[in-house]
């Protein structure tokens, strides 16, 4: 994948490199007129022509006041996103074995269960497109919230696979969204910083969930998933709710 990936015309200009981003420009734009069958129509930048930055951003910048508010944002749906994604992917097996379930039993279902992730995925990458990423993510959470709690009280095999498989399944919803919207929100130069740590905050979250789970699952069972989970669903769903923009359709100079 990396030998055919194009490097970004944009961060090859910002890197002093322009020959190498009008070499990559004239391939896509080949490649383009290719698969559609006609020629593109040359563009000739105007005077006002914006001139692309050179400097490197500090990542004391994503808490500036140009980002801090969309980054605390995806900061709190990272960590809500994969402190649930890790705990159920971890924790599942357990939790089915512990109210009685043989190992087999145990996995079997978990099998049933996680092969929901495939459809998650791929429909997940239609969903952003449907209604937003913003609102994927906010539907993505209450569909979590709402089937986690049911699978919490769940009794027979067919109601644990049904409701645990739709939480892995709106959890993969989830997961969609959050890659394509965390990009989305900064420019070039600052992009993949933002993304690498709001990323790590995902694993803060699973990690600091996955203690608080391990830590109190002997005493408090299965109950956990509403006590601990929810909450942190619903912080995140209030917090994208105010401060996360809508992009659909937007070129990314305006998000």
């Amino acid at each position: 994948m990396r030998a055919v990936l194009p490097e970004s015309p944009r961060w090859l200009i910002r890197a002093g490199r322009a020959s190498d981003a009008e070499r990559v420009m004239v391939q896509i734009e080949e490649e383009v007129s290719h698969s559609s069958g006609q020629l593109l129509a040359p563009v000739i930048p105007g005077p006002g022509g914006q001139e692309l930055p050179t400097r490197r951003a500090d990542p004391s910048e994503l808490l500036g006041p140009a980002y801090r508010s969309v980054t605390l944002m995806l900061w709190a749906a990272w960590f809500a996103e994969y402190g649930v994604l890790y705990t159920y992917q971890i924790f599942l097996p357990t939790i089915l074995s512990a109210e009685g379930h043989s190992i087999v039993n145990s996995f079997r279902y978990s099998v049933v269960i996680y092969s929901s992730v495939i459809p998650g995925y791929v429909l997940g990458g239609y969903v952003v497109e449907w209604i937003d990423r913003k609102y994927a993510i906010l539907l993505s959470f209450v569909s979590i919230t709402v089937f986690g709690t049911l699978f919490a009280h769940s009794r027979s095999p067919a109601q644990i696979m049904t409701f645990a498989g739709l939480t892995v399944f709106f959890l993969s919803v989830g997961s969609t969204a959050i890659y394509t919207y965390t990009p989305e929100l900064y420019p070039t130069e600052i992009r993949a910083t933002a993304m690498g740590i709001a990323s790590a905050w995902g694993r803060v979250g699973a990690v600091t969930m996955l203690l608080v789970f391990g830590h109190f699952f002997a005493s408090l069972g299965k109950s956990l998933l509403f006590l601990i989970i929810d909450p942190v669903l619903i912080i995140a769903v209030v917090v994208v709710l105010c401060f996360g923009p809508s992009t659909r359709g937007k070129p990314l100079q305006e998000t």
